[in-house]
């Protein structure tokens, strides 16, 4: 059996003695502290022989020892309690009596409860098991309260959850199959697209002490939808309206219905315009224009065509533009390939290649799959570009990459810089004009239009001094922010050609030489390259 060592108090004609019990089993040994406190606190002693007591402590087999040179009246069993931080747990724990001291009964026990004023969950079997059997210096639970039920959170389970990667299928060959890219949530009329299971409030517990202790407060969730979907009368489902495609916009479902084109956009159907998503099973001819405010979808290949998207814009072939291509969306762009053409995302750009374009992502451009191309043009990221072929071994193409910062940041950024310069150049020719004119008038060249230049030059100059102070200002607050962002990354995970310039922030790195296999990061004032 298992227990705890244990001291007792024997008062004997010459003075006060104690013996130590050692502990049996996996019990544990007696603290010093702990004996101390019950001398002070119940036999009223505190002058006696510590050492002693300590090497009594101290021993496997136990030890007898005279404490005190008087004489002590008797101790009778000690109960001392203890409760838990929450209060729903009570423990006692006993000491026994001197030798001649009198023991506990249950109603004593039951009446130091009632003081202490602990009085529910009493475990009246643990009180009866250490009355048959005392164990002392070992804590009992005594007293446990009602647990509480805990409460649960309200959850939505959306059963159209967006899943897209804007990854395309790889296929066994390692090539890329554009078309299977899933990206849409196609969803019927009635269909259930998401369920709330309100919060439980759970059930308050009691202490110890027969107090009530409330459940954690849960938040209550509601459904939130916008067009096209209905709540359902209980408030705990949303229906779709309308078929169409799901879309989960900051919490909110909304059914999205689309306008499908079987064929081509051409002459059949003119430019497209529409409050929803676009499907286009055909091509996307040059010259024609379609805009959607929700996503564009096209199976065919698109030639020099105007896309303008409030969401993504899916090109399973891709877009030839010719110079006159024009692709813009308010969430994420992913096409076969892209070449000469103006490409800009809110989201991030993903293509198998980008050639003699311009590209501008908020987000990452990733040309990574198969070829993983991006040569001639420009290519501005606010994240990330990722490619695995940059520029041209044979041709030597120039072509910018350049990372950051948002590119609208730049683009005003670049603006100002052309604006300050314009607005200098004629502030010159303005002074210079100045210098002419005047000479004239004091060559008695006093014509009505020179006199006018006169009274009027210095106060364009003026003006322009106050244009380009505005200017100068803005500009130089733009340039704290792309100085100090230093966050952008470009990775080469093949090889990377001269002619290609790296941009991040304010720093500018020209490739003089193939590289592969490489990152470039921003280090100081300067980029570096390191090892993929």
């Amino acid at each position: 059996m298992n227990r705890n060592a244990y001291f007792e108090l024997w008062v004997e004609k010459d003075g006060v003695y104690i013996t130590i019990y050692p502990p049996q089993g996996s019990g544990v040994n007696l603290l010093f502290q702990e004996v101390s406190a019950y001398l002070a606190k119940y036999a009223k002693i505190d002058k006696y022989d510590t050492a002693g007591l300590k090497t009594a402590l101290d021993s496997k087999f136990g030890a007898r020892i005279k404490l005190w040179d008087k004489v002590i009246a008797p101790v009778d069993e000690v109960i001392t309690l203890k409760t838990s931080a929450d209060k729903t747990e009570a423990s006692a724990r006993f000491y026994p009596p001197s030798d001649i001291g009198s023991q506990l009964e249950y109603s004593d026990i039951m009446r130091i409860l009632s003081a202490a004023e602990i009085k529910h969950g009493i475990i009246e079997e643990n009180i009866r098991g250490f009355l048959d059997d005392r164990r002392y210096c070992t804590d009992f639970i005594i007293a446990r309260g009602t647990p509480v039920t805990p409460s649960k959170e309200a959850s939505i389970r959306y059963m159209y959850v967006d899943k897209k990667t804007y990854q395309p299928k790889i296929r066994e060959d390692g090539s890329v199959d554009f078309r299977d890219l899933n990206l849409l949530n196609h969803v019927n009329a009635g269909d259930v697209l998401a369920v709330l299971t309100p919060a439980y409030p759970g059930v308050a517990g009691i202490n110890v002490f027969g107090k009530e202790i409330p459940p954690k407060k849960q938040v209550a969730k509601t459904l939130k939808h916008g067009s096209n979907v209905e709540l359902s009368q209980d408030g705990l489902r949303l229906l779709a309206a309308t078929s169409g495609h799901m879309e989960l916009e900051n919490d909110k479902v909304v059914v999205y219905s689309s306008y499908f084109v079987k064929g081509n956009v051409d002459a059949s159907t003119g430019d497209i315009s529409y409050d929803g998503s676009v499907e286009i099973k055909g091509y996307v001819q040059a010259g024609f224009t379609v805009k959607a405010a929700g996503d564009i979808f096209v199976e065919g290949g698109v030639e020099s065509a105007t896309l303008i998207a409030g969401k993504d814009i899916i090109l399973s072939k891709g877009i030839q533009g010719a110079g006159k291509g024009y692709l813009k969306a308010g969430g994420n762009i992913v096409a076969k390939f892209i070449e000469n053409s103006i490409v800009s995302a809110d989201g991030k750009i993903v293509a198998e290649a980008v050639l003699h374009s311009k590209i501008t992502a908020c987000g990452s451009v990733v040309v990574n799959q198969n070829k993983g191309m991006i040569a001639g043009g420009e290519v501005l990221a606010g994240g990330i570009i990722e490619a695995k072929t940059v520029g041209s071994a044979r041709m030597g193409t120039n072509t910018l990459l350049e990372v950051g910062f948002k590119p609208d940041v730049m683009t005003r950024f670049r603006e100002l810089e052309k604006r300050i310069i314009a607005k200098f150049d004629e502030d010159k020719k303005l002074r210079q004009l100045f210098s002419v004119i005047k000479r004239k008038i004091q060559n008695n060249d006093r014509t009505p239009e020179n006199i006018k230049l006169l009274k009027s030059i210095p106060l364009q100059v003026e003006k322009i001094a106050e244009e380009i102070s505005m200017l100068k200002g803005e500009y130089e607050m733009l340039k704290n922010v792309v100085d100090s962002n230093a966050n952008g990354r470009v990775k080469i995970e093949g090889s990377i050609h001269p002619g290609s310039k790296v941009v991040i922030s304010n720093a500018a790195y020209y490739v003089q030489k193939s590289m592969q296999y490489c990152q470039f990061i921003k280090d100081g004032d300067d980029i570096k390259f390191i090892p993929y």
